[in-house]
């Protein structure tokens, strides 16, 4: 049921630790990033953008995880310059480092 299934994506969220790809995508298609809103998407791990996360298609999309370094940040900015080395890293490493495809970070 939901409960197990956001019990999953908490754990795969915890075991990634810093970003939970919720679908792989294509490379060379955009590529969307989703940030949590102000409770930090503490309680699912992510699971909350799993169903838009499924209207995306071909997108690779990943929710950033609100974890422990997050929590360290002690300003928005800081927050943000965590989050964009995320967000980077993730795209560098999906297309071998080449920057051709869009990304896109969304929130609410």
């Amino acid at each position: 049921g939901p409960q197990r299934s956001s019990t999953k994506a908490a754990k795969k969220a915890v075991s990634d630790d810093k970003l939970l790809i919720l679908r792989r995508g294509s490379p060379g298609i955009p590529q969307i990033y989703l940030v949590h809103g102000l409770d930090g998407d503490v309680m699912s791990g992510g699971a909350t953008f799993k169903t838009i996360a499924a209207h995306l298609e071909p997108c690779r999309v990943g929710a950033l995880v609100y974890d422990s370094e997050a929590l360290a940040c002690n300003s928005v900015p800081a927050l943000c310059s965590l989050y964009n080395s995320r967000v980077l890293a993730d795209s560098e490493s999906f297309k071998n480092g080449a920057a051709k495809s869009l990304i896109v970070v969304a929130g609410y």
